[in-house]
């Protein structure tokens, strides 16, 4: 059953909280809202600054701020800053920041729409968005930019996981390990995505990215302006927008 099957079925049962935190809605926390809410409820969250880290475990919900410059969790510089393990979450409007990851989705179905995900800082495999175990995830309008972790400074996806990107923006990331922007060993499709590479510190040398646009490849295939990568590449820098798919080991 998809997230959106599951929401329409449960419609007439759903409710929807408020959250302000100046305190005039339901709650003034992302995180008490989410603790009151079941499967299929809706969190409106006001705008401000929710100096909070979040996690969602094993239940569908809908997320929606008042958009991605008005609507602002910033985690505490230790941990990830949204969790969400199992179930679904659609997100939207918001702007998720400050964490030593931003945003996890572990075993999750669900979708970003307008979400920015910046200035995470840390060690994590996708210091912006880890995508894995097994998790299915769109992303539409969503900026990934800033961030630091291992492999995929910016995202990452696991051999399990799944994403389909639109319209979404990956740049000034760095990584300690491989994918400055990107590190992906799953199946990634790619359509109107600007990909851009701060750099990658390997062995510990950085790898500066200049400022041409030029893709490296060890083998490329295509066919009707599709592009099926079957081989192990990397060293990608900037990408026009296309429509890509990748379903083996890559790194950007």
């Amino acid at each position: 059953m998809t997230l959106l099957t599951l929401l329409l079925s449960q419609a007439a049962l759903s409710a929807t909280f408020t959250v302000d935190a100046s305190g005039d809605a339901d709650y003034s926390s992302i995180q008490a809202a989410i603790d009151a809410a079941s499967s299929g409820d809706t969190l409106s969250i006001a705008a401000g600054t929710y100096n909070e880290n979040v996690s969602i475990d094993a239940t569908w919900l809908t997320i929606e701020g008042a958009g991605a410059g008005a609507t602002i969790i910033a985690g505490d510089g230790t941990s990830t800053t949204f969790a969400v393990s199992g179930g679904g979450v659609s997100m939207s409007h918001l702007t998720i920041t400050g964490g030593a990851q931003g945003l996890s989705l572990r075993n999750v179905v669900g979708s970003l729409l307008a979400v920015t995900v910046e200035n995470n800082n840390g060690g994590e495999n996708g210091g912006g968005v880890s995508v894995t175990d097994a998790a299915d995830i769109n992303l539409d309008g969503v900026f990934i930019t800033d961030n630091t972790g291992h492999n995929g400074g910016g995202l990452y996806v696991d051999a399990s996981s799944q994403i389909i990107a639109t319209s979404t923006w990956v740049a000034n990331n760095e990584a300690s390990g491989a994918g400055g922007g990107i590190y992906a060993s799953g199946k990634i499709q790619i359509t109107s995505t600007e990909l851009h590479d701060k750099q990658q510190t390997t062995n510990n040398k950085q790898q500066p990215t200049n400022n041409k646009q030029h893709t490296t490849h060890n083998k490329q295939h295509t066919t009707n302006n599709n592009t099926q990568h079957n081989t192990q590449h990397t060293n990608y820098k900037t990408h026009k927008p296309q429509n890509t798919t990748h379903n083996t080991h890559h790194t950007t």
